[in-house]
């Protein structure tokens, strides 16, 4: 009987007499790998900001638990995407389960000087005020959005544009 039971668990049958679907088992490891990119995202925010604050000399002790948490995943660095106003540096790596990636920063477009964003809302949100510029045609409108990614990078407070970055 236990040689019956140990079969029947190697085979996903619960030991109360159910079974897991394959689809509930597909469901389940998707939503782990979604949460594993999930906290890989915000680790890879949490050292940007990092990185920001402490500067150049920070930048090794900043990215060290996302490096390592990334070094089993044999991910690639794809460089910056060819977006505007806003463009990415990401990773990538792909497993059983698909292609995964992560972004590390954002870099401002159209710029007088590039600057690094780290957030999701702080992408959105420059992104957000260079389009209304650039539809505005006006460049007084760009200055006021170069200045907002300043404050932001300066870490001032500001007003987040809901959403994601339509690069990245």
């Amino acid at each position: 009987m236990k040689i019956a039971a140990l079969t029947l668990t190697a085979f996903g049958l619960a030991a109360s007499g159910g079974c897991e679907s394959r689809e509930a088992t597909a469901r389940r490891t998707a939503s782990g790998i979604a949460s594993e990119t999930a906290k890989l995202q915000r680790d890879a925010e949490t050292a940007c900001l990092c990185e920001r604050r402490r500067g150049a000399a920070g930048k090794g002790t900043c990215w060290t638990s996302f490096e390592n948490a990334m070094a089993a995943k044999h991910a690639e660095e794809t460089g910056a995407s060819l977006c505007a106003p806003i463009s990415t540096e990401s990773r990538e790596w792909s497993d059983n389960e698909g292609q995964h990636s992560v972004i590390l920063r954002y870099y401002t477009v159209g710029t007088s000087t590039q600057m690094t964003l780290c957030t999701v809302s702080e992408a959105r949100t420059f992104e957000h005020a260079m389009n209304n510029a650039w539809s505005k045609r006006s460049e007084a409108a760009v200055k006021d959005a170069e200045k907002l990614a300043r404050a932001m990078v300066s870490g001032q407070q500001f007003t987040a544009v809901p959403g994601k970055p339509t690069c990245g």
